[in-house]
């Protein structure tokens, strides 16, 4: 299904497609990670990217957590996708400290009404920061949700989680997943990019674990 409809004009293959990048990009970034395995626990999807001077945020498709490197990743399933807008938000935020990116979610979701779900989200980086890095961020009571925000932007501080990294900063390192690899032109611009996965890269990777996915990541690449 996705193979035809792919097609079509308005379809927007990455939002169907994301789903099988995101089971397995523990193995798609196996070689990268070079001996440190991760799990779904250390990626967090739709990871917000603060917006200079406001509460508002971009996206980055996944951040992934591990002991030396954050790495934000983007998925493009077209190559008229990889644009010059989305990349200069990501070369901002690896730019940015660690300890910043994280401290900013707390203020963001303060400004949000989607409380609830940038509750979660806190609660998933609590759960990365002590698993990947032995941090514990302590969870402090409350009664009310801006009360809950309040709590988590002290606790989550950059001061705060400095010290409590020893002062260790963890690298950001860039990477895009795309069908095949930019031309010199697309490139542009673009020297922050740390890492491009190329569909052929993942096909070698996946070809033993799910043959019907990777015919059809093979099937998208010519027309991409």
């Amino acid at each position: 299904m996705l193979d035809k409809w792919r097609e079509l004009p308005s379809y927007q293959l990455e939002r169907r497609a994301d789903i099988f990048f995101a089971y397995y990009l523990p193995e798609i970034m196996k070689k990268e990670l070079k001996g440190e395995s991760i799990t779904h626990e250390n990626i967090i999807p739709e990871f917000p990217l603060r917006i200079s001077g406001s509460k508002l945020s971009n996206k980055a498709d996944y951040a992934v957590f591990c002991k030396e490197t954050l790495y934000l990743i983007e998925l493009k399933t077209d190559m008229d996708s990889f644009n010059d807008e989305q990349s200069e938000y990501l070369k901002m935020a690896k730019g940015k400290p660690f300890f910043e990116l994280v401290s900013d979610i707390p203020d963001i979701g303060g400004n949000s009404n989607k409380g609830k779900k940038y509750q979660y989200l806190v609660e998933c980086l609590r759960n990365v920061l002590a698993t990947v890095y032995g941090v514990a961020v302590e969870n402090k009571p409350y009664k009310y949700m801006t009360e809950y925000f309040r709590i988590q932007k002290e606790e989550f501080s950059t001061s705060a989680l400095k010290e409590k990294f020893g002062g260790k900063d963890i690298q950001r390192k860039v990477t895009y997943i795309l069908p095949k690899k930019p031309t010199v032109k697309q490139m542009e611009g673009k020297e922050h990019i740390d890492l491009i996965i190329t569909f052929d890269e993942i096909v070698r990777c996946l070809e033993k674990h799910d043959k019907r996915f990777c015919e059809s990541l093979e099937r998208w690449i010519p027309n991409s």
